[in-house]
């Protein structure tokens, strides 16, 4: 009679170890499939919004969307950001990560910024002008 409760509790650690493997295992599925955005290439890249009007001295932040050819989003891809006139709009340094781009507004114009991931661009058009002029009413 006293092997009947070590049996029972042989059998209640075998059924939590078994437990303990498979929430093991599926965890480690869960870090796989998240490193599997680095095995997929970029098919396009959304830059958001695509155009927009600021004044000078602006501070606007640009959003790129990156996704492979099944339309999965890719996070862990580095994206690239320029500007076609730098004496218009001048990108800076982001601490929001790569899907930010920081930019600033220096001069009247409208510039093209890119925002490239490898041999995939978009665009976005940023217009920028003057501050309004305040009108004196007499």
């Amino acid at each position: 009679m006293a092997l009947k409760p070590a049996r029972e509790n042989c059998n209640m650690v075998q059924r939590l170890l078994l437990i303990l493997v498979v929430v093991a295992l599926s965890s480690c599925e869960t870090i796989a499939g998240e490193d599997e955005d680095d095995d997929r290439d970029p098919a396009s890249v959304s830059v958001s919004p695509s155009d927009t009007a600021v004044i000078i001295g602006d501070r606007l932040t640009l959003r790129a969307e990156v996704r492979d050819s099944s339309g999965r989003t890719l996070t862990r891809h580095i994206v690239g950001w320029s500007s076609s006139d730098n004496a218009v709009i001048a990108v800076e340094p982001s601490d929001t990560g790569a899907r930010a781009g920081r930019v600033r507004a220096v001069g009247i114009g409208t510039a093209t910024i890119t925002a490239a991931i490898l041999e995939v661009t978009d665009t976005a058009r940023v217009t920028v002008s003057e501050v309004p002029a305040i009108l004196a009413v007499a």
